[in-house]
């Protein structure tokens, strides 16, 4: 979720997922309508595939809580409950309604004692785990027609037995509903229709999916305050209010007496100790108001502000680049801390792992100065007993209480540091240093040290043996002094849990000669109206070192400020030198600048030169290509006017010879049509002479007529021929 960065795919659904819920060891559970899969976070394999009967689609599956078991709900209502490790059916309810209606969602306290179903309707019905019967049906207000889903919304103090309910109804509005007293106490009403909401585990935050896809997050205490006695007094204080002066001082007084003792009984160590059990952590909202309850505090105000808070002293002056903070306020905070702290005691000047220590308090108290000036001065006082007595060497007698825990606890783990030469100044002195703030993330370290201050003095030590133990693999991997002192001054990763339980468990099962607690003082705290003196440091050490460190500090200065000056009187021969060495090179780069232009232009020269030649005979070239192509051309077209002069005559003759041939064959035609009528002329000349010479008689013909004649035939048949 902080990177964006895909870390993983689930791929097993033959169907769309439905629905996705987590329980506490890393095992997820995804589902569709046909099939549910467990899955395992932290390698992302699949563990289980839980049967489904064919015969019925799966409505809804979820983890109950304490135990983890899983619970199924079928289309026709009907109950299976599987058990988490060995995954067997120990449960079956058939056909449960919600008052008569179909379930719709079910929601559990968290302490897994009620169940409640919700349905279509405006009903709910409650189940009691503990006998698997139904104990009581609640009748909603009628602003709810018919309800979506519901989910209890944890508070703090109710110790898991939830009596807030969220219920989203059909009109899109998220209700508030308090069980005990069959009342709504608020309600959420967005821009738009809310379609799904969830409630986070602490029960301070509400996200809501809108119907456009946005998501809203709400906080809790904005719509379900923490009814606490104290706006019940002010209340009370309120309707029993008097004109008289002194009557209203009196019941102020009272009130705040009041408070005090109820905000006491609030902050029971066995309460927040079963809050510490149940949730593994206190709210943030209440963090620092709890720390203060259990440290004790004072709030001395005046007393800070006239003897702490009077100047600022001058110490950790390279604190800004030693310890880079983003947060200019947190760099104010830590600085004014710091100057406080030196001012309660100058001893604190020389500890230079003093701000990596106090700066994870700043940022808890970072609003409250004075609670963050005794929160420091109480922990210091308690939980960093003995630990300046041999300032500025480490402190070996915690050292020591460190390397007994380990002996007893894990003596094959103090063997492989023994043998490496890896002492507890490498393994443990940096997570003291530290207060283990290096190591663990900001979220962590709160859940951690919500613990420290819950108990004795001597739990800080059981977490840094813990913190060694549960990474045994880790550790057994290293070789070297700079792994060890790289791995425990940089986070690594760690189950937050485990390593309070382990701590919690070193605690209780150490024996009594190996227990811290034989050495270290019982909780003190600061009383009201002072700031006891802080004398846990070889004072006439400290003093003598002090004066020579004030001393060294003095010739440090001075040799300092000749080190500039010198450095300055360094710099500005040093400048002279390069201004010449710059101007030097200035004129050799001129020169050779010179000599590269002259080159340059001598070059431009010659290759100008040559493209006026190349340019000169592409001139020549093109003008005889010019003259070629002309002459080309000339020859084309003289080509085309002959061949087409020929083809015109060739056309006239053409014409000529058909005229001719026509005229030759009419006057063939002519000639033989001439000769055709001058045959039949003769012939019938012939027939005209016979006819006549047929009827009278001739005189006899003479042999020169008989010739004639005789030729006229012959003629007549070569014309018929």
């Amino acid at each position: 979720m902080e990177s964006g960065e895909v870390t993983g795919e689930l791929l097993s659904h033959k169907q769309a997922v439905t629905d996705v819920c987590f329980s506490h060891d890393y095992m997820c559970l995804t589902s569709s309508k046909y099939e549910a899969v467990l899955w395992d976070l932290r390698s992302n394999s699949k563990v289980q595939v839980l049967n489904i009967r064919p015969e019925s689609q799966l409505k809804l599956i979820l983890f109950m809580p304490i135990t983890s078991d899983i619970l199924a709900c079928f289309d026709d209502d009907t109950i299976v409950i599987w058990k988490y490790h060995t995954f067997e059916m120990f449960k079956e309810i058939s056909q449960v309604q919600a008052n008569g209606r179909q379930i719709k969602s079910i929601a559990f306290t968290r302490n897994g004692r009620v169940m409640v179903f919700s349905g279509y309707f405006p009903y709910l019905t409650v189940f009691a785990l503990d006998t698997w019967t139904e104990t009581s049906t609640i009748d909603l207000p009628t602003c709810i027609q018919a309800v979506k889903r519901i989910n209890f919304i944890p508070q703090l103090f109710d110790g898991g037995s939830n009596k807030i309910l969220g219920i989203l109804a059909s009109n899109g509005m998220l209700y508030f509903y308090d069980v005990e007293k069959c009342d709504i106490v608020n309600k959420v009403v967005a821009d738009e229709e809310i379609i799904r909401f969830d409630c986070s585990h602490d029960g301070q935050h509400i996200a809501c999916t809108l119907k456009s896809g946005e998501v809203n997050i709400y906080k809790v205490e904005h719509y379900v305050p923490l009814q606490n006695n104290l706006e019940t007094a002010k209340r009370r204080s309120k309707r029993g209010s008097s004109t008289s002066e002194v009557s209203a001082r009196r019941r102020s007084t009272s009130l705040i007496s009041l408070i005090q003792k109820q905000i006491k009984e609030v902050l029971d160590i066995d309460k927040l100790h079963a809050i510490l059990s149940e949730f593994g952590r206190y709210p943030d909202l209440y963090r620092l108001k709890i720390w203060s309850h259990l440290l004790e505090l004072p709030n001395n105000s005046q007393q800070y502000n006239v003897f702490i808070n009077v100047s600022s002293q001058l110490s950790f002056e390279d604190l800004e680049t030693t310890y880079p903070i983003e947060s200019k306020t947190s760099l104010k905070n830590l600085k004014r801390l710091l100057s406080n702290l030196v001012t309660w005691s100058p001893f604190f000047a020389q500890v230079p792992y003093l701000p990596v220590f106090v700066f994870p308090f700043v940022k808890v108290f970072q609003n409250e100065p004075v609670l963050c000036f005794e929160a420091v001065c109480t922990i210091i006082a308690n939980w960093c007993q003995h630990w300046f007595e041999y300032f500025p060497l480490p402190p070996i007698n915690v050292l020591a209480m460190i390397e007994n825990l380990l002996l007893e606890h894990d003596p094959e783990l103090l063997n492989f540091f023994t043998n490496l030469n890896v002492t507890s100044k490498l393994y443990a002195w940096p997570l003291l240093e530290s207060a283990l703030s290096e190591v663990l993330t900001p979220a962590d370290w709160c859940k951690l040290w919500d613990h420290v201050v819950s108990n004795e003095p001597s739990f800080l030590l059981m977490c840094v043996v813990a913190y060694s133990i549960l990474h045994r693999q880790a550790l057994s991997k290293m070789n070297e002094s700079k792994e060890f002192e790289l791995f425990y001054r940089n986070q690594n990763v760690i189950d937050i849990k485990r390593l309070i339980a382990k701590s919690y468990n070193l605690l209780n099962n150490t024996s009594t000669n190996n227990h811290p607690r034989q050495f270290l003082q019982s909780f003190t705290k600061i009383e009201p109206g002072s700031y006891p003196h802080f004398l846990g440091f070889p004072k006439v050490l400290i003093d003598f070192e002090y004066k020579e460190m004030d001393n060294l500090k003095k010739e440090r200065l001075s040799m300092q400020k000749e080190q500039a000056e010198m450095l300055k009187q360094r710099e500005m021969k040093h400048e002279q030198i390069d201004i010449l060495q710059k101007q030097t090179e200035e004129k050799n780069r001129l020169k050779e600048l010179e000599k590269v232009c002259k080159e340059k232009i001598h070059d431009e020269r010659e290759r100008v030169k040559e493209q006026r030649r190349r340019l000169v005979d592409l001139r020549k070239t093109l003008h005889q290509e010019e003259t070629a192509i002309l002459n080309k051309s000339r020859e084309k077209i003289v080509e085309k006017n002959i061949s087409e002069r020929r083809r015109a005559l060739e056309k006239i003759l053409s014409q000529v010879e058909q005229s001719r041939a026509a005229e030759e064959l009419e006057i063939i035609k002519a000639e033989s049509d001439l000769v055709k009528h001058y045959s039949e002329l003769l012939h019938h000349k012939i027939h005209l002479e016979e006819a006549l010479n047929s009827e009278q008689p001739y005189p006899v013909p003479s042999a020169e007529h008989e010739v004639l004649k005789k030729q006229q035939r012959l003629l007549a048949e070569e014309l018929e021929k």
